[in-house]
């Protein structure tokens, strides 16, 4: 979905599935590269520790070129860390990027994130001070980049937007391969330096790998992993006790309803569709949460655009809760890129703004992407 202005300075609204906000673009493919460039910088030192060698690739190159990588994966994890923050669409601070488990926003996740972060700082840091240092310290911190590498991996399929998508998928799947198998090298062509500790090492290699895959089954794989905050499934009813007959007393004061609310993220999917009639041009966004939770209706009113897009006079959102006849309606106030924003009142009169991030494939009429509700005014208001 994008945005441009014609020569009137009109804005022209298009749907597309590319284009959108810089920061959320840096956010998500920042996240990706860091962890595929900490892999390689994983293989790297697993190979450089073994006395890998070629013609080609002498083995003060692999060294080399392991040093490198690894600070290279530093510049993208700042990124990732910098993006994340100025992006402002979740509640994640400088701190919580340091700090592990204080994050307001999915604490377990993003604090995996944090622990990595630690960890290759201290990497990095203790290779800096290396002679200062000595060598079985060294070796010692150096250690954690082993634990570093599945945290930060469970950290991107925890937190990650793109988790459920084939490709991602497929990325995280070459990087645990990748892992294995200069691993497997590492204990089976190489002499170990410490015997006992290549069957743990083993050991270890076939179970973490089993550990990740099952949790990535249960848990970010599932439909509506976002809406409920990165958990592993929400009850939907509260366990009660036996069933007890109360004789109801006509004193007393019924218990207040508490109004129907909305979760804080929801993935969705659904279908665009463009009507033109007596010169107006009405696209609608038809949408629903992966989890059935809620539906969500777009309209945006306008005069045709020769792109297939729409000149906006106009727009509108409808917000149903599933169960309920709970509605929440207002107007577009904004759209930048493929973040669509919109203040909306709910069935207590209460404001809610909303924040659409949206990806439209016009070929096929299709459409994805996740809603952010959050109370006006708040500090999670984006």
């Amino acid at each position: 979905m994008g945005r441009r202005s014609d020569r009137r300075g009109r804005t022209v609204l298009m749907f597309a599935a590319v284009g959108g906000s810089a920061m959320w673009y840096l956010t998500r493919s920042s996240g990706v590269v860091s962890l595929i460039v900490l892999t390689s910088s994983v293989v790297l030192g697993l190979l450089s520790s073994g006395r890998w060698e070629s013609r080609r690739w002498p083995r003060f190159v692999v060294q080399g070129l392991h040093r490198n990588v690894s600070l290279v994966v530093l510049v993208f994890l700042g990124l990732h860390i910098a993006t994340t923050v100025l992006d402002g669409f979740v509640p994640i601070g400088w701190k919580d990027a340091v700090v592990p488990f204080v994050s307001a926003y999915r604490p377990i996740w993003i604090g995996l994130g944090a622990l990595a972060v630690d960890c290759l700082l201290a990497i990095i840091v203790t290779s800096l001070v290396r002679l200062r240092l000595g060598q079985r310290a060294w070796r010692s911190v150096h250690m954690l980049a082993y634990a570093c590498w599945p945290i930060a991996l469970v950290h991107g399929l925890g937190a990650g937007t793109d988790t459920r998508q084939r490709w991602m998928l497929a990325i995280d799947a070459l990087c645990v391969l990748a892992v294995l198998a200069s691993l497997w090298w590492r204990l089976i062509a190489r002499r170990p330096l410490d015997k006992r500790a290549a069957p743990i090492a083993f050991a270890a290699s076939l179970l973490v790998p089993i550990l990740i895959g099952l949790f990535a089954w249960v848990g970010p794989t599932k439909p509506g992993w976002a809406s409920h905050g990165g958990r592993f499934g929400a009850p939907a009813i509260a366990a009660t006790g036996a069933a007890t007959t109360v004789a109801p007393d006509p004193t007393a004061i019924a218990p207040s309803t508490p109004p129907p609310t909305l979760p804080d993220d929801a993935d969705i999917a659904g279908t665009r569709t463009v009507t033109d009639a007596d010169g107006t041009r009405t696209i609608t966004l038809a949408t629903r949460s992966t989890d059935g939770a809620l539906t969500a209706n777009i309209d945006l009113v306008g005069v045709a655009d020769p792109s297939g897009g729409v000149v906006l006079s106009g727009g509108n959102v409808t917000v149903g809760l599933a169960g309920t006849t709970a509605t929440w309606k207002g107007a577009v106030v904004s759209l930048h890129g493929d973040t669509l924003r919109a203040t909306l009142t709910g069935p207590d009169g209460a404001p809610l703004s909303l924040t659409a991030r949206l990806a439209v494939d016009r070929s096929t009429g299709t459409l994805t992407g996740s809603l952010h509700f959050a109370t006006s005014g708040s500090d999670n208001d984006s």
